[in-house]
């Protein structure tokens, strides 16, 4: 046993709505995860009531995460330490 490595997380889709960013994280409920991009850290965010992170569009996080999936790039969400 033993964890090697880093973990590697839940390969999420965000969704991008007409005001935010919406990543589903079904079982995190008032958890703090971190969201990556290829593995690259993001931000830190906490899971809502709905099972959802939600970033408002315009901030530098939403500019973030929309360039990361324009890009196509993997995004992952990962239980924050």
């Amino acid at each position: 046993g033993g964890q090697v490595g880093e973990e590697r997380g839940t390969v999420v889709e965000p969704e991008i709505t007409s005001r935010h960013v919406v990543i589903d994280v079904d079982d995190g409920v008032g958890e703090t995860v971190e969201v990556r991009a290829d593995g690259e850290y993001l931000f830190t965010a906490t899971v809502g009531r709905g099972g959802e992170v939600q970033v408002s569009r315009g901030s530098a996080i939403a500019e973030e995460l929309e360039d990361a999936i324009d890009r196509k790039r993997t995004v992952t969400v990962v239980p924050a330490r």
